[in-house]
């Protein structure tokens, strides 16, 4: 049997301590899931964690996946405290960068949010050396916007008047037609 020496065991425990320090990761979170209404602006949000200081390497690239589709694509970059729109024509002119890189915060505004924007919406951030970790998603469902109670009600004040109105005239036929 052959027996391993005490330098080597040393060597090998230091080598696996170097190779674990020397790799670094990033943790993203985004919230599971997200309702929004109809026609409204939505703030999506993307925070990260790094154990190295945000550098002007650091990017985010913000992608969705329709409902149905297999393939996500880039709705838009965020480098050198710049913003780049991606090729989706859906959101052309509707995604804006909401973040600050410095307080860790990676989110993304979408103004006018319509029903084909149901789907899901990935975070992916990088600040090397960390640019091993998890996209984050969110799957964002938008809702039909509700009318504030108010308006409903008025609407229904200004219709009983016809209502009445019209009832007055049918009953006036139905007696004309009946003779009573």
């Amino acid at each position: 049997m052959e027996m391993i020496s005490t330098h080597s065991c040393v060597s090998l425990w230091f080598s696996v301590l170097f190779i674990i320090a020397g790799v670094s990761a990033i943790d993203v979170f985004t919230p599971a899931e997200a309702f929004v209404e109809n026609g409204t602006t939505a703030t999506l949000t993307c925070s990260f964690k790094s154990k190295e200081v945000v550098s002007s390497s650091a990017s985010v690239i913000w992608s969705f996946l329709a409902e149905g589709d297999t393939q996500p694509t880039s709705i838009l970059y965020y480098s050198g405290g710049k913003s780049f729109p991606g090729s989706l024509p859906q959101f052309k002119s509707r995604v804006e960068w909401a973040g600050d890189m410095n307080k860790k915060d990676a989110s993304i505004r979408v103004i006018q949010m319509q029903f084909k924007d149901n789907g899901t919406f990935s975070c992916d951030v990088k600040n090397p050396p960390d640019i091993s970790g998890q996209v984050s998603i969110t799957k964002v469902r938008v809702v039909m916007k509700e009318s504030p109670k108010g308006d409903l009600q008025s609407h229904m004040e200004s219709l009983t008047p016809r209502l009445v109105s019209v009832m007055k005239r049918i009953w006036t036929c139905i007696n004309e037609a009946f003779g009573e």
